[in-house]
């Protein structure tokens, strides 16, 4: 194949895809030397051909994407702000990866290991429970940078001050793919639309984090769930004391002394609650989104939340998300509620009334 130099016209650019695009020609599915590609497709007994290589690079379950995050130039004068960098990748894929590939893994692209981990904890942050790929990175700079920055600068260093520091930045990297890295000594804040139960590795990273800063949870679950999903995995030690849990958005607010106390609760009033409940059964019998069938309550009172599930607290989630997949009903019904009651803030994402 030949390639025009220097290609300088749409019509060249386009020789060339066309050329790659050929038959018995095409983009391998890998970047590796010929020896790597055979141990590769020796081990599960595939023959290492054209033929073969096309298929496993058409086998969607068996992808990790590996792009650079949409970024501007270094020299652009107008540098966006880290949650426009986070939005722009994630906009990109959503129109153009299947969901069958399990994982995106993103390349430096040149950026400084704390820029990108901050763009990359945003990106999870807004976007880990809506999109159906794990987003990570696929180079250590994060992670190594600072250690090698100590090596840099004298052996005297090396022990205590590299190894920790990259086990320090080992735990914050680990954050900045579920949406919670902390950044420059601020407390870090961990916010949750959905409690999930912390499995192993996750309580063994939160309890050591605990042991240096100071950490809020933040979730619209209620106190219970925070005590069976979160509390219950997560070692019982004095590092609990740096731990503030704000179930139903900030209304409640708990903190460990010996033992969890509740330091306030925004309830709201029996006539506040008859109000806000009348107007979402009003609003959901008026707009047809009722149901035949549900799981659980539809309606949950939780002192200083209303809760709304059209299908009930405890229906599946793929039931769920075949109700409202676009959130076209959810915003319908919060357009209503925000003219019935306008003293009260309607979020969605479970619809929740509060103050």
């Amino acid at each position: 194949m030949t390639i025009p130099q220097p290609m300088n016209s749409t019509s060249q650019l386009i020789h060339t895809a066309q050329a790659l695009m050929a038959d018995h020609k095409g983009l391998l599915a890998m970047d590796e030397s010929t020896p790597t590609c055979d141990k590769r497709f020796a081990a599960p007994g595939i023959p290492q051909t054209v033929e073969a290589r096309r298929a496993w690079r058409e086998l969607l379950e068996g992808m990790i994407l590996k792009p650079n995050m949409v970024l501007p130039g270094l020299d652009c004068p107008n540098q966006p702000t880290v949650d426009e960098v986070a939005d722009a990748p994630v906009k990109c894929f959503l129109q153009n990866v299947p969901a069958a590939v399990p994982g995106i893994a993103f390349l430096s692209g040149g950026q400084s290991g704390e820029l990108a981990s901050a763009r990359l904890n945003a990106t999870n942050l807004g976007f880990r429970t809506r999109v159906p790929w794990a987003l990570a990175f696929s180079y250590a700079r994060a992670i190594q940078q600072s250690a090698l920055e100590n090596l840099a600068r004298g052996r005297s260093q090396c022990d205590s001050g590299s190894g920790g520091t990259a086990a320090s930045r080992t735990v914050h990297q680990s954050g900045t793919a579920r949406g919670i890295h902390r950044r420059n000594g601020n407390p870090l804040i961990m916010s949750f639309n959905k409690l999930s139960s912390l499995d192993a590795e996750m309580a063994t990273l939160l309890s050591a984090v605990l042991a240096i800063v100071k950490v809020a949870i933040i979730s619209g679950e209620n106190w219970p769930q925070f005590e069976k999903q979160i509390l219950a995995n997560l070692p019982h030690n004095k590092h609990l004391q740096n731990l503030s849990l704000l179930p139903t958005c900030e209304t409640k607010f708990y903190q460990y002394k010996s033992t969890w106390e509740q330091l306030y609760a925004e309830d709201f009033t029996d006539q506040e609650k008859e109000k806000i409940i009348r107007s979402l059964k009003e609003v959901s019998t008026d707009s047809g989104f009722e149901t035949a069938r549900v799981w659980g309550e539809v309606i949950e009172d939780r002192g200083s939340q209303i809760t709304f599930s059209a299908l009930g607290q405890e229906a599946p989630i793929d039931e769920k998300k075949k109700w409202d997949p676009d959130f076209a009903k959810r915003k319908t019904m919060k357009a209503s509620l925000d003219k019935l009651i306008p003293e009260f803030s309607v979020r969605l994402g479970g619809t929740e009334e509060r103050r």
